[in-house]
Parts: structure tokens; C-alpha cells; sequence
């Protein structure tokens, strides 16, 4: 699975951190440890939303991990920048419930 891209602003398609007006990318790495367990990366959340999607998930049946992210899920480009802009954000896991 590819890493997650958040656009944030953006004119140009320059990126230029702290600029208003740059097109800023900031990459969300999966968790490799998940994955080889099964996991399917589903959605970055605000942690006021992420609720909402756990819920949803496991009416849809299936098992539901919440992840906070941390300095080590973003990639080389902009850690400061997104772990600022992104500060309590979760990912969503998702995997079928066995039996």
C-alpha cells in the first residue's frame, strides 16, 4: 500500500513549508508490522471524527486498531511540519474478524 498524502494549502504546485501559498505534501508511512499482521491502512481521522469510523467499521464487521501517529509514520520531507499540523490524528487499521 502507498503512503497517504495530505495536500495542504497549495497554489503553484511549489512546495515551500511555512509559505500560505505553497502546495505543502506531507507523507504518512504505513506500518509494516500491521500490515504483515493483516491490517488494511483505511483512513487518517481527526481524533473528534475517528469515533464516528471506528463505529462504522465494526457495524461493517470488521476489528478495528486506532494508531496515533508519531514523528516515525511521517516521511524525511516535513516531520516538524506534520507532526505540528497533525498533532493527536489517527490512522485507522481495518481487518476482517476471524470465525
Amino acid at each position: 500500500m502507498n503512503d497517504v498524502n495530505l495536500t495542504v494549502n497549495g497554489q503553484n504546485g511549489q512546495a515551500n513549508c511555512g509559505d500560505p501559498t505553497s502546495l505543502e505534501t506531507i507523507s504518512v508511512q504505513p506500518d509494516p508490522a500491521l500490515l504483515s499482521d493483516g491490517w488494511e491502512r483505511r483512513q487518517l481521522a481527526d481524533p473528534d471524527r475517528a469515533k464516528e469510523a471506528v463505529e462504522l467499521y465494526e457495524s461493517l464487521g470488521f476489528e478495528v486498531f486506532v494508531k496515533e501517529l508519531t514523528e516515525a509514520d511521517f516521511g524525511d520531507a516535513c516531520k516538524t511540519c506534520a507532526i505540528a499540523g497533525c498533532n493527536g490524528y489517527v490512522m485507522i487499521y481495518t481487518r476482517k474478524k476471524n470465525g
